[in-house]
């Protein structure tokens, strides 16, 4: 009885094991990490801004279908959220945040090769469904390697960073739009 008193007080709560170890070279891996494979999903949802003005005339583009191709990625991630987020539960983070950037990155490629306009929007759904999958779970997967006190820094790290990329993208965006005019 004494000593499985005494191996209670050994144990802890994951909460209290995480705020334990600190925050120290792993803890920055895994912000490296998880902030590349989320800079990855900002630059593949928002890369539409700059396919669509070459777009328009390699694939002789409608209005109406530069509207679909800048939104159509954004509809991927939608329709795919809670189909990853089960997986994401049930296969482990890990996997399913490779495997959906490494196939997004596969269909990226095969859309960059595609010259049919319907096929092309296809596959940029198709894209933002893959890439959906590492979307929110990059934050929860960083949240988990960091006690209460880090975790808010680190999601606000990865806000800024968004912020940032969606700046630039918008600047670029302006600038080509002023450099056709």
């Amino acid at each position: 009885m004494v000593a499985m008193v005494e191996a209670r007080k050994g144990t802890k709560t994951f909460e209290e094991a995480v705020t334990l170890t600190g925050f120290g070279k792993y803890n920055l891996f895994v912000l490296l990490a998880t902030g590349s494979a989320l800079m990855c999903v900002i630059i593949e949802t928002m890369n539409a801004m700059f396919i669509t003005p070459a777009a328009r005339c390699d694939l002789e583009l409608s209005l109406s279908d530069q509207g679909l191709l800048y939104s159509i990625s954004f509809f991927g991630v939608v329709a795919g959220s809670h189909m990853w987020g089960y997986l994401a539960d049930t296969k482990g983070r890990r996997k399913v945040v490779l495997f959906s950037l490494i196939s997004s990155a596969i269909t990226s490629f095969i859309g960059s090769l595609v010259s049919i306009t319907w096929l092309f929007i296809l596959l940029r759904f198709i894209n933002g469904i893959l890439v959906g999958g590492s979307s929110a779970i990059i934050y929860a997967f960083a949240g988990e390697f960091h006690d209460n006190y880090y975790r808010p820094k680190v999601w606000i790290y990865f806000e800024y960073k968004e912020i940032l990329l969606n700046k630039n993208n918008t600047t670029e965006l302006e600038n080509s739009s002023l450099d056709e005019k």
